[in-house]
């Protein structure tokens, strides 16, 4: 068990809770203690981090993050917009005698910036 992350409730009162990380027979497991849940509530950082983590383990047990976060499609403008950009950057870089495997490093450095 981790520290406390937040509150959980029945309605009347509020006591802390402890994620645990634990897995158990292919099963990602949150533990609560002996208390019944009516609800959970965390700060939005531990939510992020809670969320992350079940992401990792999720995966770990061979979950497709791919098919449950499809890529977003780019716009045509945006398609656009990184076609000039790639295009300025290969040319200037072209015009200073910089070596293809330079340019190829930066053209994929602002494809996958642009990707995240």
């Amino acid at each position: 068990m981790t520290e406390p992350v937040g509150l959980i409730g029945s309605g009347r009162s509020e006591i802390g809770i402890a994620y645990g990380k634990a897995e158990q027979n292919g099963r990602i497991v949150l533990t609560f203690g002996a208390h019944a849940v009516n609800w959970v509530a965390m700060d939005p950082r531990n939510a992020a981090e809670i969320a992350k983590d079940l992401i990792q383990k999720a995966a770990k047990l061979g979950v497709n993050m791919g098919e449950v976060f499809p890529p977003t499609p780019i716009t045509e403008i945006q398609r656009e917009v990184l076609i000039t950009r790639v295009e300025l950057v290969v040319r200037g870089q072209l015009e200073r005698g910089t070596k293809l495997p330079d340019i190829a490093r930066q053209v994929v450095d602002i494809v996958l910036k642009v990707a995240n």
